[in-house]
């Protein structure tokens, strides 16, 4: 075991690999060090950040709810009027999909099915 710090340069890692019931846990281990050191940021920070803007939808979508219970009035809180004006009528029904499917997992947010409600995809 040695000490310092990263910022005297390069520096060189072992990691003994067991071949038990740990070898799998270890690989991972390392494909999440090898991302680190290739992309600069820690795999899981995508995943984290995305989870988080899930979340936060969820909420600005009951906060619309609680304004004016209406999906066109909802997507205008959400994604703004000119977006709504736009694809709202349009031939592709996506953004009224989406609004609804944003309101139902609100709505099971705010009764307390968290699981339910954030894990569903978008």
């Amino acid at each position: 075991m040695r000490s310092g710090t990263l910022l005297d340069g390069r520096v060189r890692l072992s990691f003994p690999l067991s071949t038990g019931a740990d070898f799998d846990r270890h690989l991972q281990s390392l494909g999440r060090l090898s991302v680190l050191q290739r992309a600069g940021r820690h795999p899981l920070d995508r995943a984290r950040a995305a989870r988080a803007e899930r979340r936060m939808i969820l909420l600005r979508t009951l906060d619309a709810l609680a304004i004016e219970p209406r999906y066109r009035a909802v997507a205008i809180a959400l994604f703004g009027a000119e977006r709504v004006a736009q694809d709202w009528n349009s031939s592709s029904d996506f953004l009224k999909s989406r609004v609804r499917r944003l309101v139902a997992q609100a709505d099971r947010l705010a009764r307390g099915d968290f699981r339910l409600a954030l894990s569903d995809a978008n």
